[in-house]
């Protein structure tokens, strides 16, 4: 469940306080719940949160969920025969195939081309764009999405 917390309130009071309130019936055991955050150094401010409100529930102790951030929580799903490379791993790859194939780019450093490259794969990956096979066909891809009349 995710939950939009009104502006001035604090997260980890919201958080805590929904916690509480969706899993009263097993207080003080909220091993069973699982909280995922972006930030791991929140977890431990809401496990305070969590102790202080159920505090004044009446619970002076309380075995807590489980806090870890989201792409810890993704890496249980995954499929461990997929490699996914992290950024400069991904650079240093580009760079390496970008330097062998020179005559393609001129003058250009091939170390800020796999950069802008790099950016502009995050940005057609995030936007689920496919890329065709044919570079006619994906240079007019590119001319329409940045509004460009020439290549």
């Amino acid at each position: 469940m995710i939950r939009l917390v009104p502006f001035g309130q604090d997260p980890l009071a919201v958080t805590a306080t929904e916690l509480l309130d969706r899993y009263q019936d097993r207080l003080p055991d909220l091993s069973a719940c699982q909280v995922l955050v972006a930030y791991a150094q929140c977890a431990p401010q809401l496990r305070a949160e969590l102790l202080r409100q159920a505090a004044d529930r009446g619970h002076q102790a309380l075995l807590g969920p489980g806090i870890v951030r989201l792409d810890a929580w993704l890496i249980q799903f995954a499929d461990n025969a997929l490699r996914v490379l992290d950024r400069p791993a991904l650079e240093l790859v580009l760079a390496e195939a970008l330097h062998n194939a020179g005559a393609l780019y001129a003058d250009t450093d091939p170390w800020l081309l796999s950069d802008q490259l790099l950016a502009l794969f995050d940005e057609l990956t995030r936007n689920q764009v496919s890329v065709a096979d044919a570079p006619d066909s994906f240079s007019r891809l590119l001319n329409s999405a940045y509004g460009m009349d020439t290549p």
